[in-house]
């Protein structure tokens, strides 16, 4: 028997109504599970403005629902559906015939704000999704992203976004959904890693147990950092008991390098759960006026960290709709249920690239060293407060920055572009609360994340205001023309 898929174009309100009733027809399911089924759907809409149009689609094949399908839930005794429903997102009012006019897929790609899955799990329905952020009634943030491959009525999109899915309770639990959502990030965003399906993680963790994974019961830090490491990452733990003062600044360090962060929560009430950390609000001024000294460097001169700033950040939470913010201090509190009261985060899990060596907190211990020593051989701050930003970057998206900063001196651009740096970076950027203000900064260093050993006072190539130095700080060159304030780079979190 032939099988058609249907769509329907609506206003997003419209959408759930439409999707009650194929729940009802097509699903067979009793009004009680409609109603528990919708109400999460509910949620995720209500963070969405209310004018954008939505397409839904039935039946559709999703590949991580039908993952779960065939890997656990057809070996139940209970019949389980395999086809999903797919709901995608434009910001105005688009037709059917639209879709078939070569005139008009370049507007519909930029009317596009991605989609969301409804899987057949009841009552927990909300599948994968990937949700352009200018989608929200609340996007004043910037975070890390890929572009996701999608269709939507047999046309090519891509959807830009962080990946996003609530849990089924049985395959997938807030663990699983935060390796997936990784994956899924750095798999469309990087060749050397590919996508993953709930099955494969349970391959990969097999052989870390000593009892069966499913109906999952969920996984320690130790778990999702073995199966990250499998994966390929250099996977680094760290503990808040172990890190104390500095645990959260490392947080924010890593953030700020682009790396989606785990972070794995609880409290005493009995709460344990794991969360993705994909970005941050930007700083206001008076946040940056109120910033706090950290190191005194000589000279009567004062440095402090941007990580000091106490800003609200963006989580990727599988009980919540995509791109919750909240402060780090409080990770939980957008949950409306007591439970979840007064949790903290007690570990965080950083997937970095195999090959880097030099961690967060190194890099910046040996970055404040360089900058004293620098001063004081140098005398170039007085009576200041400067302020440095730490992270890591791609030297080819660096050097790419460099090359087309209009403000960067000739010469200076020059010595970036030809000197071999390796494939991430440590970069400290150099600014004040003025400059800051502005997104701007006035010097900075770069630091090799292939070499752990700081002792060797070794860094690739540094600028200080009208100084230049490489290698090592035996070797600085006055410029005659001092360097410009240039952009604070962005290559990390838009």
């Amino acid at each position: 028997m032939e099988r058609f898929i249907f769509y329907k174009i609506l206003p997003i309100n419209s959408a759930i109504g439409f999707i009650e009733q194929i729940l009802t027809n097509e699903y067979q399911l009793n009004r009680d599970l409609v109603s528990k089924s919708i109400r999460p759907l509910q949620s995720y809409v209500s963070h969405l403005k209310n004018n954008l149009y939505a397409v839904v689609e039935y039946p559709y094949v999703d590949k991580v629902s039908r993952d779960s399908y065939y890997f656990y839930f057809s070996s139940k005794r209970d019949e389980f559906h395999r086809d999903s429903i797919k709901i995608s997102f434009f910001n105005e009012k688009i037709t059917k015939g639209q879709f078939r006019s070569a005139k008009q897929s370049l507007r519909l790609c930029k009317r596009y704000l991605g989609f969301l899955v409804i899987r057949p799990t009841f009552p927990k329905i909300i599948g994968r999704s990937v949700i352009n952020k200018s989608a929200l009634n609340n996007n004043g943030f910037i975070h890390c992203y890929a572009h996701v491959p999608a269709s939507v009525n047999s046309i090519k999109f891509s959807a830009v976004g962080f990946p996003h899915s609530s849990q089924d309770s049985e395959t997938m639990t807030c663990a699983e959904t935060t390796i997936w959502a990784l994956m899924e990030y750095f798999g469309n965003k990087y060749p050397e890693y590919l996508p993953i399906l709930p099955s494969k993680i349970n391959k990969i963790l097999s052989s870390f147990t000593v009892e069966r994974l499913l109906p999952s019961k969920g996984l320690t830090a130790g778990q999702i950092s073995y199966a990250l490491k499998e994966i390929g990452f250099g996977v680094k733990l760290y503990s808040k008991n172990a890190y104390s003062g500095e645990f959260l600044d490392l947080l924010k360090i890593y953030v700020e390098s682009g790396i989606p962060t785990v972070a794995v929560i609880q409290n005493k009430a009995g709460i344990a759960h794991a969360q993705n950390i994909i970005g941050r609000r930007r700083p206001i001024d008076d946040e940056i006026d109120n910033i706090q000294p950290a190191i005194d460097i000589g000279l009567n001169s004062t440095l402090s960290y941007f990580e000091s700033l106490k800003l609200d950040y963006v989580f990727i939470d599988d009980n919540q709709p995509p791109y919750m913010v909240t402060k780090l201090e409080t990770p939980s509190s957008f949950y409306n249920n007591t439970k979840w009261e007064n949790c903290n985060i007690t570990n965080i899990i950083v997937p970095l690239y195999h090959k880097i060596y030099l961690e967060g907190g190194e890099a910046r211990r040996f970055a404040v060293s360089i900058i004293s020593r620098f001063n004081s051989r140098t005398q170039f701050f007085t009576n200041e407060n400067i302020i440095i930003r730490t992270f890591l970057a791609s030297s080819r998206s660096y050097k790419d920055y460099i090359a087309k900063d209009k403000q960067v001196n000739p010469f200076i651009k020059n010595m970036f572009l030809s000197t071999t740096m390796a494939k991430f970076i440590w970069v400290i950027e150099i600014s004040n609360k003025v400059l800051l203000k502005n997104n701007s900064c006035s010097g900075m260093l770069v630091l090799d994340s292939t070499e752990p050993q700081t002792s060797r006072d070794e860094i690739i190539i540094g600028v200080i205001g009208n100084y230049y130095f490489s290698n090592n700080m035996f070797k600085i060159v006055k410029l005659n023309v001092p360097l410009q304030p240039l952009n604070c780079y962005s290559g990390n979190l838009n």
